[in-house]
């Protein structure tokens, strides 16, 4: 357990040593294709690298050729005076390590056992949230009314949200936003769907389970969000919907909103 809790925190210097390179070259770059794809490496990198041992040579070559076990630890011996060996003892510094060892190892195992006890229980707590917030996803698109299905995604109608959202190869709307059929929703949504845009959020969630006590895995969730909100305004704006009565649209729907947080929804 030891090691895993090390592993844990290298994986969180790791991922926020290069979130904050992310964040001082490419934040405010406008390619948000790309910015994406840096996320999804620095993400899966934070969790492989550390498992990346690498062994010199010169480790192996620590004894001499024909060296067929390490060298003994040499020992002190009582011997009488016809030469005759009483018994093995260890020195007196030896003998000192030796009683401080016992007290060191309970100390390091106590720490251990606390710090894995509040590794897991962070872990339990965001798994169970993470998991009900898929279950209430779930129950809105099962109680939800099949309005349609357009270009490969199951219309759901549902009085449960507020304005219209993507969650997988699923779309929801409010009955009121079916009514006034608006062709820059329908490409937003479909957007968010085609590019795989919960997948990262599924992805950031599962980390996020391991790396609770990290701030920067929040923060890099959340970077997630915002660069797929500008993917899908990119597509509206490149398919020839008048920009000014999208932002509009856009105000409107965020003043209104109320969101569910692992899905892709009209927001920013």
């Amino acid at each position: 357990m030891e090691a895993f809790l090390f592993y844990q925190l290298k994986v969180a210097a790791l991922l926020a040593a290069l979130f904050l390179s992310y964040r001082l070259l490419l934040s405010r770059e406008t390619f948000h294709r790309f910015n994406r794809a840096v996320l999804i490496t620095i993400s899966l990198l934070s969790f492989l690298l550390p498992l990346i041992h690498v062994t010199r040579y010169s480790d192996k070559q620590k004894y001499a050729p024909g060296d067929e076990e390490p060298p003994m630890v040499e020992q002190v011996s009582q011997v009488t005076t016809d030469g005759e060996v009483l018994q093995d003892v260890e020195s007196p510094e030896e003998t000192a390590v030796n009683m401080e060892q016992p007290v060191r190892h309970s100390f390091a195992g106590i720490l251990v056992s606390t710090l894995s006890v509040i590794f897991w229980t962070g872990f339990a707590v965001i798994t169970v949230i993470r998991v009900l917030k898929v279950l209430s996803m779930a129950r809105i698109i099962e109680k939800g009314r099949y309005a349609d299905r357009t270009e490969g995604f199951d219309v759901i109608e549902s009085d449960q949200v507020s304005q219209p959202l993507n969650w997988m190869r699923y779309i929801v709307m409010p009955g009121e936003w079916l009514e006034n059929v608006n062709a820059s929703v329908w490409k937003h949504e479909t957007e968010h769907g085609r590019k795989l845009h919960s997948l990262d959020l599924l992805m950031a969630d599962i980390m996020n389970a391991f790396q609770w006590f990290n701030p920067f895995m929040y923060i890099l969730r959340k970077n997630f969000e915002l660069i797929h909100e500008f993917e899908a305004d990119q597509a509206v704006i490149e398919s020839g919907a008048d920009a000014r009565e999208y932002k509009l649209m856009l105000v409107k729907a965020v003043a209104s909103s109320r969101g569910i947080t692992i899905t892709n929804w009209l927001r920013n």
